[in-house]
């Protein structure tokens, strides 16, 4: 069984086109699920920066807790030796026990909020992900697409050719 060369370019058009449009969703699809993902990545982050935010809160209160306990501790063995809490050693010390306190909150605070930072940027760095992969998708598809027609008209102008050619062979 044979073919003539007009009907076998004529499939091969058509296979062409298909071949197109098959690439054109699946490179389409394939954007999507990046898409998708980074999304689901960008939230996820955005919930950890939620919870580093909370947590360092926490570890802030913590500290002040902790700091306060110890203070207490301290007066409370200072006045049951006999000291006079009133004096200004007493209260120096007192003093520098609440600097100390401080600082370890300022410290807690900026590395809470790094890590927050951190967390937030992620999630940013994600969502530009998902709008990279959703515009490489649609550049993609138009491309597929393009070749697609551009294959068309390649081959149509080959069979007129050849048609034309055929006509004109002498019999």
């Amino acid at each position: 069984m044979s073919f003539d060369p007009i009907t076998l370019m004529t499939v091969g058009k058509f296979v062409g086109v298909g071949a197109s449009i098959v690439s054109a969703v699946g490179n389409m699809s394939t954007a999507n699920y990046n898409a998708a993902v980074a999304e689901r990545n960008a939230k996820q982050m955005d919930e950890n920066a939620r919870q580093l935010a909370i947590k360092a809160q926490q570890d802030q209160q913590d500290i002040a807790e902790q700091q306060a306990q110890e203070k207490g501790a301290i007066i409370a063995e200072m006045g049951a030796s006999g000291f006079d809490l009133s004096s200004g050693s007493s209260a120096l010390q007192r003093i520098a026990l609440d600097r100390l306190a401080q600082r370890d909150q300022r410290r807690t605070a900026i590395e809470g909020g790094n890590e927050v930072k951190q967390a937030q940027q992620a999630a940013a760095d994600y969502r530009a992900q998902r709008k990279n992969a959703k515009r490489m998708g649609m550049f993609q598809l138009f491309s597929d697409l393009g070749a697609g027609f551009d294959s068309y008209i390649s081959s149509s102008t080959s069979i007129a050719k050849a048609k034309i050619d055929l006509l004109n062979a002498p019999r």
